[in-house]
């Protein structure tokens, strides 16, 4: 066989193969995702998942310290409550099993200037000292469970589990028997594990399907505890306790139980 003639052999082949690919993508059905959620599966996304109550131990106003008569020194606290935002992200393994993780901080420190006056402006003086430092830390991690996916709209199970911890120095706080200056150290930890029934609404009907926004309410159990020492003298607070996600205040909606997510 001549070379044109192999060519022409060839080039007949290549058409043949062409329009049959050409005839079988016709006939497969599209492969764009059904729903926002497929879109998003296999990709990372940031989130915020809301914020969480640490516990916080705080000196009681007045008699914080009370030495009776033997000497003894007594340490009293009271409760208190530090709110942490939590960032970080979400990835779903597969339309059905995901997993959230997040953290979050809180540093405040500052300073305090008294202007101290008197009748002789000579012995006019100003007070300087560092306001206490408090340290706020939270994390969770959780497993998204999609049970249903519409086409913009994600129904969900969400195991998940949380921690937080802070810690306060109050530097020479009161004097020991000695003398000597004493620093209060207050420190906070909370331990919690639930589950909650979420719902997520997908943003693909206004051309962004990587924005989401979801609601979450279930059942947690919380271990908290407050402390605090100074000296040789210590308090301990402990608190359980087993509810739904809810607090007090009508905005408290924002805290732990609403999240928002967008998937690169």
């Amino acid at each position: 066989m001549s070379l044109g003639a192999r060519l022409r052999v060839t080039l007949a082949l290549l058409v043949t193969v062409l329009a049959a690919r050409a005839a079988r993508a016709e006939e497969e059905p599209a492969t764009t995702p059904a729903t926002d959620h497929e879109r998003v599966v296999g990709t990372v996304a940031v989130a915020f998942h809301g914020a969480r109550f640490v516990p916080v131990a705080l000196p009681q106003a007045a008699d914080a310290i009370v030495i009776d008569a033997q000497g003894n020194a007594e340490l009293s606290i009271v409760e208190g409550d530090v709110t942490v935002p939590i960032f970080g992200g979400r990835y779903w393994f597969s339309r059905r099993v995901g997993i959230d993780v997040g953290l979050g901080f809180n540093v405040h420190s500052g300073s305090v200037a008294k202007e101290i006056p008197n009748a002789d402006a000579a012995l006019d003086r100003t007070a300087n000292a560092d306001a206490p430092t408090q340290l706020a830390l939270a994390a969770k991690v959780g497993v998204p469970i999609s049970v249903h996916a519409g086409a913009h709209y994600n129904l969900m199970v969400i195991p998940d589990a949380g921690i937080g911890y802070t810690s306060t120095t109050i530097e020479a706080f009161n004097k020991g028997t000695s003398g000597e200056d004493l620093d209060l150290v207050l420190d906070g930890l909370v331990l919690a594990a639930g589950a909650r029934l979420g719902a997520e609404l997908e943003f693909g009907f206004v051309g962004v399907p990587e924005l989401s926004v979801q609601t979450a309410w279930g059942l947690a159990f919380e271990s908290r505890r407050r402390r605090g020492r100074i000296g040789d003298a210590s308090a301990t607070l402990f608190e359980k306790a087993i509810g739904t996600s809810w607090r007090d205040d009508p905005w408290d909606v924002f805290t732990g139980t609403f999240s928002v997510f967008y998937a690169f």
